[in-house]
């Protein structure tokens, strides 16, 4: 996903101010974050908006399963004061038997 995500952003040099990425059903959006977070630290992206979609599931909640470093990257990263606010993330459910149909536009998606 690393390489996608550095490929786009070469080929579209623009989406380094707002990439949106969009996952369907990710096991765990946790690395995405990081690696938002990485890229973002390597001066490759100013600002990015990860959006993670969800068939409904028993649990609402979503785990992140970050280590205690990452988890402070990510929160430092995606919390800023809203002026400053250039990461963002949202975490919805989508209808049963339904895909990427009514996403927001993304520039990467990915379906798990």
């Amino acid at each position: 996903m690393r390489e996608i995500l550095r490929t786009y952003l070469q080929v579209d040099p623009s989406a380094r101010h707002q990439l949106r990425v969009t996952l369907l059903d990710a096991p765990d959006a946790g690395p995405y974050l990081v690696l938002l977070c990485d890229l973002a630290d390597e001066e490759a992206l100013d600002g990015a908006h990860l959006t993670v979609l969800r068939h409904p599931r028993e649990k609402a909640g979503a785990d992140l399963h970050l280590e205690a470093d990452d988890e402070y990257r990510v929160a430092h990263r995606f919390s800023a004061t809203a002026e400053r606010r250039r990461f963002t993330v949202e975490i919805d459910t989508i209808a049963p038997g339904r895909l990427l149909e009514d996403a927001a536009p993304a520039h990467v998606a990915v379906a798990f």
